[in-house]
């Protein structure tokens, strides 16, 4: 298996830190972008070769919405894991019409390396992965 370049970009600063000390212990995976927000992160995509971005909706300067249509015009070879706290299933819905690859609630934040490995492997095209009391409102 190939290495799995990520970017990151939260703008709570431990929760960030977090994911990031997640994919950096495990050798799938080099973590080559932390940003606190989307504007950030389009920036230092201009110098980076990036497999998967996860993407936080609720930021500042350049939210989550804004930053994954930026991404999809400019880098559509970028596969996109939306991870957020608002998982309700227009938000879900609207992010999958725009091209993001999975959803994972912040509160399912144990799946979000194996996501990663399947949106980058292809093995779904579209998945949302919720708390249990959000899952029963999407279905």
């Amino acid at each position: 298996m190939n290495i799995i370049k990520i970017a990151i970009a939260e703008d709570h600063v431990l929760l960030r830190k977090s994911i990031a000390m997640l994919f950096e212990k495990d050798s799938r995976f080099i973590l080559e972008i932390e940003a606190e927000n989307g504007q950030e992160l389009i920036h230092n995509l201009i110098d980076k070769t990036i497999d998967v971005v996860i993407l936080d909706i609720n930021m500042p300067v350049l939210n989550g919405i804004e930053t994954l249509q930026l991404i999809k015009e400019k880098y559509p070879e970028i596969k996109v894991v939306m991870f957020s706290s608002k998982s309700d299933l227009f938000t879900v819905e609207k992010v999958r019409r725009m091209g993001a690859n999975s959803f994972v609630d912040k509160h399912s934040s144990e799946i979000l390396i194996e996501t990663v490995i399947q949106v980058h492997n292809m093995q779904y095209s579209y998945n949302a992965i919720f708390q249990p009391e959000s899952k029963q409102n999407f279905n």
